[in-house]
């Protein structure tokens, strides 16, 4: 019986840890890293993540025809979730960019509103203001 339960205990634990590292780890910075894609506020919004940790955040507004673009060093964290997303280091900016993604599937991701300060960085998803984005291509070194 006591081999029975130690065998039943040993599955239960392999079970859980397999689970929790499968789901844990299965996003990484390789899966970002690619051109996206996705609208905002009536603008068209790209977004590059390079393998070196930059990043360009294009907005192309229609109705003006005008162009903006920012560029910046980007750090993920992982381990929060939804996964935290630091733009930093923009010198068309005098400040960092601060957001939340959600992998939605491995072409498509789920992104909050940017905020300026770090403490003011959404820490759930609003439907009105979420930024979806597809994935356009992977970037290859």
């Amino acid at each position: 019986m006591k081999k029975g339960i130690v065998y039943i205990t040993l599955f239960f634990s392999l079970f859980i840890y397999y689970f929790s590292l499968n789901h844990r780890g299965f996003y990484s910075k390789n899966n970002l890293i690619g051109h996206w894609e996705g609208k905002v506020a009536g603008k068209e919004f790209s977004l590059i993540f390079k393998e070196d940790s930059t990043c360009l955040i294009t907005l192309f507004d229609e109705v003006s025809d005008s162009i903006r673009q920012i560029s910046g060093d980007y750090e993920l964290n992982y381990a929060k979730k939804p996964i935290s997303l630091n733009i930093k280091n923009i010198p068309e900016l005098p400040h960092p960019l601060y957001s939340i993604l959600h992998f939605i599937k491995n072409d498509s991701i789920k992104m909050s509103e940017f905020s300026p300060r770090w403490r003011v960085r959404p820490i759930s998803f609003d439907y009105k203001s979420d930024i979806l984005l597809r994935r356009i291509n992977k970037i290859q070194n």
